[in-house]
């Protein structure tokens, strides 16, 4: 099972990042987040128990938002279990009484989270370049006027 994580590298792109405009930065790290958990998100699904029903794909999304205050550098997401789902979700992941544990939620993370965390730099670098651009093309129009 996954104890830790220890990601390094990511500096740079914080620097970057932070240069930004805060609504601008946000979004930036909302879509490279949201990118970087689809590995673990199609792995939940692949790997999930057959036979709850509609439980998988009406339960599990995921999720992200921007975080609070004027931080640029703060989001999160998620994938996510619909509060209505929740029970089914947990008697499969860790077993009941009467059920045997089918832990594919824990088994998702841990085979993707290294590829989760290059598609977060990758993206993220790529974003960061694309938004420094149109904005250096935006000043650059600005100051000829």
């Amino acid at each position: 099972m996954l104890e830790s994580m220890n990601v390094s590298g990511l500096k740079g792109l914080e620097t970057a990042l932070k240069a930004l405009e805060v609504k601008t930065a946000q979004k930036v790290m909302v879509s490279a987040l949201r990118a970087a958990a689809k590995p673990v998100y199609e792995d939940v699904l692949a790997n999930a128990p057959k036979d709850t029903g509609a439980l998988l794909f009406n339960g599990i999304k995921i999720r992200s938002k921007k975080g609070k205050g004027q931080t640029s550098t703060v989001a999160t997401a998620r994938v996510a279990i619909n509060k209505k789902y929740f029970h089914r979700v947990l008697a499969a992941e860790y077993g009941t009484a009467k059920q045997p544990a089918h832990p594919f939620l824990r088994q998702a993370l841990t085979r993707n989270w290294q590829n989760s965390v290059g598609i977060f730099s990758s993206i993220l670098k790529k974003r960061i370049e694309s938004v420094a651009r149109k904005q250096a093309r935006v000043a650059k129009k600005v100051a000829k006027r």
